[in-house]
């Protein structure tokens, strides 16, 4: 791994500083934090059906995947990704410390039949004695990671073939900041996306294959049908703490926020965030 001579200008530290950043941005406007609860509170929106017709992008995916491959994917969740792949492999292990995703990942394999699938309640290296397997892989996991390198490094250690990290041109944690910026009146420091993840693969000496996935991101959800719903809408997506007065924001500008398409009020602040593989063979990893 190449070693800055001043850690402070190494990339690493430029991709800690910004999670930094971002919490304290967080703290101050929302009174958030992201950790566990939330991915607990919200764990029962992340139930996909594992039997459903594969998206393009699951699809481009599972085309890394071997029949005979065990894979590993860490802060699998609920299963979105996990289960539909224990169909086309001999095991999938599910390596997440949130109890409520654990819950609901339990439940669905469950109901979907699908038992080719192991558990792990852990955080992400898990130490000493971790799963290895054929394919090492996460989603959408590293704008959340600190201390990126290890968690890199752990992914390499399990993976006998392939490492997979699939993320968002434009990460969702972000995918408000237009709105974020009438809201709170300030720009809104983004979570680390690629052009912060790939200079620290560099820096490490691992130079990944970087695929451009076909489909962007989209999530279900019910859309606003008149306008105070759509500016209650405006107002969930951000979490502000003086919902009142981010009301007010919110109305002086909402015609440029929102338009009326359908019956429906469609946010106009999100921008296209086509999906990204980054991807590289261990062997040719020297860490």
């Amino acid at each position: 791994m190449r070693v800055a001579s001043d850690p402070t200008r190494s990339a690493a530290y430029a991709y800690a500083a910004r999670i930094d950043a971002v919490a304290e941005q967080r703290a101050r406007l929302q009174g958030q934090v992201i950790d566990d609860s939330r991915w607990d509170r919200n764990a029962p929106s992340y139930r996909f059906d594992p039997h459903r017709e594969p998206e393009t992008n699951l699809r481009l995916l599972a085309s890394y995947i071997e029949p005979d491959d065990e894979v590993i994917e860490v802060g699998g969740g609920a299963g979105r990704i996990a289960l539909p792949l224990a169909l086309q492999c001999a095991q999938v292990t599910n390596v997440e410390p949130s109890a409520g995703m654990r819950a609901e990942f339990e439940s669905l394999a469950q109901e979907a039949n699908i038992d080719n699938v192991h558990l792990m309640d852990s955080r992400w290296p898990p130490g000493d004695i971790g799963p290895v397997g054929d394919l090492a892989m996460t989603e959408d996991v590293t704008y959340f990671i600190r201390d990126i390198v290890p968690f890199i490094e752990g992914l390499v250690a399990a993976a006998r073939r392939r490492v997979i990290i699939s993320i968002w041109a434009f990460p969702p944690p972000a995918w408000d900041a237009e709105l974020w910026r009438v809201v709170f009146d300030e720009p809104q420091v983004g979570v680390p996306g690629h052009t912060d993840l790939l200079p620290v693969l560099w820096e490490m000496g691992i130079l990944p294959d970087i695929l451009m996935m076909p489909e962007s991101f989209s999530w279900p959800e019910r859309l606003p049908t008149t306008r105070d719903e759509a500016v209650q809408f405006a107002l969930d997506q951000v979490s502000p703490l003086n919902r009142d007065e981010a009301a007010d924001r919110v109305d002086a500008e909402f015609d440029d926020l929102f338009r009326l398409d359908g019956g429906v009020f469609r946010p106009c602040w999100r921008p296209d965030a086509p999906g990204m593989l980054i991807t590289w063979e261990t062997a040719t990893t020297d860490l």
